[in-house]
Protein backbone atom coordinates (compact mmCIF):
# COMPACT_ATOMS: atom_id res chain seq x y z
CA UNK A 1 0.00 0.00 0.00
CA UNK A 2 1.27 3.42 -0.86
CA UNK A 3 2.84 5.00 2.25
CA UNK A 4 1.91 9.14 1.68
CA UNK A 5 4.10 11.43 3.06
CA UNK A 6 1.64 14.28 4.99
CA UNK A 7 -1.73 13.70 6.26
CA UNK A 8 -4.54 12.95 3.18
CA UNK A 9 -6.86 15.72 3.30
CA UNK A 10 -8.77 13.62 0.51
CA UNK A 11 -10.17 10.91 2.12
CA UNK A 12 -13.53 10.95 0.32
CA UNK A 13 -13.20 9.24 -3.28
CA UNK A 14 -15.18 12.28 -4.90
CA UNK A 15 -12.69 14.92 -3.43
CA UNK A 16 -9.59 13.09 -4.78
CA UNK A 17 -11.29 12.87 -8.38
CA UNK A 18 -11.93 16.42 -8.50
CA UNK A 19 -8.00 16.93 -7.17
CA UNK A 20 -6.83 15.53 -9.86
CA UNK A 21 -9.35 16.52 -12.69
CA UNK A 22 -8.16 20.02 -11.73
CA UNK A 23 -4.26 19.03 -11.91
CA UNK A 24 -4.51 17.68 -15.16
CA UNK A 25 -6.08 20.61 -16.09
CA UNK A 26 -3.28 23.49 -15.05
CA UNK A 27 -1.30 24.76 -18.07
CA UNK A 28 1.62 24.37 -15.69
CA UNK A 29 3.64 20.85 -16.72
CA UNK A 30 3.22 18.73 -13.57
CA UNK A 31 4.63 14.65 -13.71
CA UNK A 32 4.30 11.79 -11.24
CA UNK A 33 7.31 9.29 -11.37
CA UNK A 34 8.84 6.59 -9.49
CA UNK A 35 12.78 6.66 -8.86
CA UNK A 36 13.10 4.26 -11.98
CA UNK A 37 12.05 7.32 -13.94
CA UNK A 38 8.87 5.53 -15.01
CA UNK A 39 5.99 7.97 -15.87
CA UNK A 40 2.92 6.89 -13.87
CA UNK A 41 0.62 10.44 -14.75
CA UNK A 42 1.02 13.35 -16.52
CA UNK A 43 -1.02 16.30 -17.39
CA UNK A 44 -1.75 18.02 -20.40
CA UNK A 45 0.96 20.64 -20.19
CA UNK A 46 3.36 17.85 -19.24
CA UNK A 47 2.33 15.78 -22.31
CA UNK A 48 3.07 19.21 -24.45
CA UNK A 49 6.47 19.24 -23.32
CA UNK A 50 7.25 15.67 -23.29
CA UNK A 51 6.22 14.99 -26.65
CA UNK A 52 8.24 18.20 -27.99
CA UNK A 53 11.35 16.37 -26.76
CA UNK A 54 12.54 19.86 -24.77
CA UNK A 55 15.35 18.64 -22.57
CA UNK A 56 13.11 15.04 -21.60
CA UNK A 57 11.13 12.87 -23.50
CA UNK A 58 9.38 9.79 -22.66
CA UNK A 59 11.01 6.11 -24.53
CA UNK A 60 8.98 2.93 -23.35
CA UNK A 61 7.60 4.21 -20.66
CA UNK A 62 10.16 6.23 -18.76
CA UNK A 63 11.86 9.80 -18.78
CA UNK A 64 14.72 10.17 -20.71
CA UNK A 65 17.09 12.98 -21.24
CA UNK A 66 19.02 14.31 -24.65
CA UNK A 67 22.05 13.78 -23.28
CA UNK A 68 23.88 10.94 -20.91
CA UNK A 69 25.31 13.67 -18.74
CA UNK A 70 21.77 15.17 -18.41
CA UNK A 71 20.11 11.88 -17.59
CA UNK A 72 22.41 11.28 -15.27
CA UNK A 73 21.86 14.06 -13.48
CA UNK A 74 18.06 14.02 -13.62
CA UNK A 75 18.70 10.52 -12.22
CA UNK A 76 20.95 11.95 -8.51
CA UNK A 77 18.50 14.66 -8.58
CA UNK A 78 15.07 12.33 -8.20
CA UNK A 79 17.28 9.66 -5.92
CA UNK A 80 18.32 12.31 -3.75
CA UNK A 81 14.96 14.34 -3.52
CA UNK A 82 13.19 14.50 -0.26
CA UNK A 83 9.54 15.68 1.34
CA UNK A 84 10.92 19.36 0.53
CA UNK A 85 10.73 21.02 -2.87
CA UNK A 86 14.18 20.15 -4.84
CA UNK A 87 15.15 21.99 -7.52
CA UNK A 88 16.89 21.01 -10.50
CA UNK A 89 17.85 23.49 -13.73
CA UNK A 90 18.91 21.31 -16.77
CA UNK A 91 20.11 22.88 -20.18
CA UNK A 92 18.96 22.32 -23.35
CA UNK A 93 20.34 21.52 -26.57
CA UNK A 94 17.59 23.95 -28.11
CA UNK A 95 18.57 27.13 -25.62
CA UNK A 96 17.03 27.73 -22.35
CA UNK A 97 16.95 25.43 -19.99
CA UNK A 98 14.53 23.18 -18.17
CA UNK A 99 13.32 23.73 -14.57
CA UNK A 100 12.42 20.77 -12.31
CA UNK A 101 10.75 21.08 -9.01
CA UNK A 102 10.66 17.71 -7.01
CA UNK A 103 9.34 16.26 -4.17
CA UNK A 104 8.86 13.12 -2.73
CA UNK A 105 5.39 11.90 -2.36
CA UNK A 106 4.89 8.51 -1.12
CA UNK A 107 7.05 5.10 -1.07
CA UNK A 108 5.49 1.44 -1.71
CA UNK A 109 7.98 -0.93 -0.38
CA UNK A 110 11.41 0.16 -1.66
CA UNK A 111 9.49 2.44 -4.73
CA UNK A 112 8.99 5.82 -4.23
CA UNK A 113 7.26 7.99 -5.74
CA UNK A 114 7.93 12.32 -7.43
CA UNK A 115 5.45 14.97 -7.79
CA UNK A 116 7.70 17.03 -10.71
CA UNK A 117 6.82 20.23 -11.93
CA UNK A 118 8.44 21.38 -14.88
CA UNK A 119 9.02 24.51 -16.52
CA UNK A 120 10.82 25.77 -19.92
CA UNK A 121 12.75 28.82 -19.50
CA UNK A 122 12.49 29.52 -22.91
CA UNK A 123 8.58 30.13 -22.92
CA UNK A 124 8.23 31.68 -19.50
CA UNK A 125 4.91 34.23 -19.27
CA UNK A 126 4.34 35.71 -16.03
CA UNK A 127 0.68 35.43 -14.89
CA UNK A 128 -0.18 37.85 -12.61
CA UNK A 129 -3.73 38.78 -10.71
CA UNK A 130 -5.84 41.80 -11.99
CA UNK A 131 -3.34 44.39 -12.24
CA UNK A 132 -6.05 46.84 -13.22
CA UNK A 133 -8.47 46.23 -10.19
CA UNK A 134 -5.39 46.23 -7.58
CA UNK A 135 -4.06 49.51 -8.79
CA UNK A 136 -7.14 51.14 -10.93
CA UNK A 137 -4.92 50.60 -14.42
CA UNK A 138 -6.32 51.42 -17.78
CA UNK A 139 -6.32 48.71 -20.24
CA UNK A 140 -3.58 50.25 -21.66
CA UNK A 141 -1.43 50.62 -18.35
CA UNK A 142 -2.30 47.37 -18.05
CA UNK A 143 -0.95 46.13 -21.43
CA UNK A 144 2.22 48.21 -20.71
CA UNK A 145 2.79 47.17 -17.07
CA UNK A 146 2.73 43.59 -18.42
CA UNK A 147 5.46 44.30 -20.88
CA UNK A 148 7.36 45.93 -18.70
CA UNK A 149 7.21 42.80 -16.06
CA UNK A 150 8.31 41.02 -19.29
CA UNK A 151 11.79 43.22 -18.90
CA UNK A 152 10.73 45.11 -22.51
CA UNK A 153 12.33 48.52 -22.66
CA UNK A 154 9.82 51.56 -23.36
CA UNK A 155 11.49 51.47 -27.27
CA UNK A 156 10.63 47.67 -27.64
CA UNK A 157 6.39 48.43 -25.88
CA UNK A 158 6.08 51.25 -28.52
CA UNK A 159 7.22 48.89 -31.52
CA UNK A 160 5.08 46.09 -30.63
CA UNK A 161 2.29 48.31 -29.37
CA UNK A 162 2.64 50.64 -32.91
CA UNK A 163 2.57 54.19 -30.51
CA UNK A 164 4.91 57.00 -29.96
CA UNK A 165 7.86 56.36 -27.20
CA UNK A 166 6.12 59.79 -26.21
CA UNK A 167 2.84 57.79 -25.60
CA UNK A 168 4.32 54.63 -23.62
CA UNK A 169 6.51 56.98 -21.39
CA UNK A 170 3.44 58.45 -20.53
CA UNK A 171 1.40 55.42 -19.96
CA UNK A 172 4.87 54.57 -17.93
CA UNK A 173 4.62 57.93 -15.84
CA UNK A 174 1.22 57.27 -15.03
CA UNK A 175 1.70 53.66 -14.01
CA UNK A 176 4.24 54.67 -11.65
CA UNK A 177 1.90 57.01 -10.12
CA UNK A 178 -0.53 54.86 -9.49
CA UNK A 179 1.73 52.15 -7.84
CA UNK A 180 3.12 54.99 -6.04
CA UNK A 181 6.97 54.07 -7.25
CA UNK A 182 9.66 56.05 -9.18
CA UNK A 183 11.48 52.82 -10.83
CA UNK A 184 11.76 49.92 -12.97
CA UNK A 185 13.25 47.83 -9.65
CA UNK A 186 10.21 49.66 -7.38
CA UNK A 187 7.82 48.79 -9.64
CA UNK A 188 9.00 45.13 -9.52
CA UNK A 189 8.88 45.30 -5.94
CA UNK A 190 5.34 46.18 -6.08
CA UNK A 191 4.10 44.08 -8.79
CA UNK A 192 6.25 40.67 -7.75
CA UNK A 193 3.80 39.70 -4.96
CA UNK A 194 0.86 39.80 -7.51
CA UNK A 195 2.12 36.61 -9.53
CA UNK A 196 0.46 33.91 -9.16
Amino acid sequence: MLTPLATDYFSEPAAQVLALKWISREARARILIDDHMRLLWANSGAQTLLEDGFVLALHAGRLKADSAATYDKLVDFIQNCGSTVSILLLPSKKGGHLILRSQLLGREGERHFFGVQLSRTSQYQPEYVDLSAAFGLTQAEHRMIMQLMRGQTADEIAALEGIAIGTVRTHIRHIYEKLNVTSREALFRVVGPYQL
